[in-house]
């Protein structure tokens, strides 16, 4: 009696997917829905990982990353030369990716289409930084000569009272 239970469950199951988690349609992965591997997931096409995502299949979308990840970073790396840089510049890539894929029109593009966000992330992280440089004060008052308001043992105090200090003792002084 229990074998033939475990049977039709075993059927139902490969029928209609794992109810534990939807993307598991065999027994070889059932799993809980915490400790499931989704090897299956890693032999299905690029098609087909497309088309997963596109039913919103977030599992599909991580193995489609797990894909294309070196491609990635070797394609940031390439572009900006710098290990820390292109970290940032994949996790920007990955977020447009994500973003952008439901907007895939041709899945026969899709190596070359995520080597585009990747470059065009690289290029948008250039304007930016381009835009928007910091630099320290510290920096400018050691390239200009100024004079600082008081020495690094000294309490800091607010810009305004520095300044009415040093016009004190400018005045006391001459």
């Amino acid at each position: 009696m229990r074998s033939t239970l475990l049977g039709k469950l075993e059927t139902i199951i490969n029928a209609l997917g794992n109810p534990l988690n939807p993307c598991c349609t065999d027994l070889a992965v059932f799993h809980d829905e915490h400790t499931c591997t989704h090897t299956h997931l890693e032999i299905l096409s690029d098609v087909e990982l497309i088309a997963r995502i596109k039913r919103h299949d977030h599992i599909a979308f991580d193995a489609l990353l797990r894909r294309y990840e070196r491609v990635i970073h070797l394609r940031a790396y390439g572009l900006c030369g710098n290990w820390e840089e292109a970290d940032d510049i994949a996790a920007e890539s990955r977020l447009r990716i994500y973003e952008g894929i439901l907007k895939l029109r041709d899945v026969g593009f899709l190596r070359a289409w995520i080597g585009r966000i990747v470059a065009n992330t690289f290029i948008d992280s250039r304007r930016k930084s381009r835009r928007c440089q910091f630099i320290s004060l510290d920096v400018v008052v050691e390239k200009v000569g100024f004079t600082t308001m008081w020495s690094e043992g000294q309490r800091q105090l607010s810009p305004q009272v520095g300044v009415k200090e040093k016009e004190t003792r400018t005045t006391l002084i001459s």
